[in-house]
């Protein structure tokens, strides 16, 4: 940080704090990887069960 006007206290506040805003956006996109691995496996289950459902849903 340049000419940030910035002492060296503050440049490690703001370092630290930019740290902990990223590990914190890395374990949500971790986070969200586990669902969208989640969310594949029920869409790989649906598949597979709804043509069994479907002929019985026509008889509503």
């Amino acid at each position: 940080m340049p000419n940030s006007g910035l002492n060296t206290k503050q440049k490690i506040q703001a370092n630290k704090a930019l740290q902990g805003f990223m590990t914190a956006e890395i374990l949500r996109l971790g986070d969200l990887q586990d669902a969208i691995q989640a969310y594949s496996v029920h869409l790989k289950i649906f598949r597979k069960v709804m043509p069994r459902i479907l002929p019985c849903l026509k008889f509503f």
